[in-house]
């Protein structure tokens, strides 16, 4: 529990950053699990305005299906939307558990923190070879997004802390 009452692991985006910001987030299908292609119209409404957004100003994420899934995306997970590419009609989104070990010490830490999560050694070799092959920017038109994500959760140009 993060201090405001309600466990934040597991839970919903929408849930997660309303407690994190006290302001409710606009959210187009968090709370259900039908696909974003039965919501076709307002799905792209909200895409095409995402892109004629600058990136800075807009925070959102896409949650995935809870199964069936395709085009490498993985099931009941949430990515960062980087960008839309409203004429290309084409999501950019980020996987949080992409890590880059270029980076000094990241590996390290990245075994370690599953370690610490008791993984065993084969699981976390296997899990740090799909990291190393994972894409960085993963871009997948409208329609395929849309297949593969039931939601859509974030803010347009807002400072996005508590007072305090």
């Amino acid at each position: 529990v993060f201090g405001y009452g309600t466990a934040l692991e597991g839970n919903l985006a929408s849930v997660y950053m309303e407690t994190l910001t006290g302001k409710k987030p606009i959210s187009l299908g968090d709370d259900g699990v039908l696909p974003l292609s039965k919501r076709k119209e307002k799905a792209t409404e909200l895409l095409d305005k995402i892109g004629d957004t600058t990136m800075n100003k807009h925070s959102f994420v896409a949650g995935s299906k809870l199964m069936n899934c395709h085009d490498g995306i993985g099931k009941s997970h949430y990515y960062v939307i980087k960008k839309v590419d409203k004429n290309k009609k084409e999501v950019h989104l980020i996987n949080p558990r992409y890590v880059d070990f270029s980076k000094e010490n990241v590996l390290d830490d990245f075994v370690t923190d599953l370690k610490n999560d008791s993984f065993a050694d084969k699981d976390i070799e296997k899990m740090k070879n799909n990291v190393e092959n994972m894409p960085k920017v993963i871009k997948l038109d409208y329609d395929k997004f849309m297949d593969n994500f039931r939601s859509i959760v974030g803010y347009f140009d807002e400072k996005q802390s508590k007072k305090r």
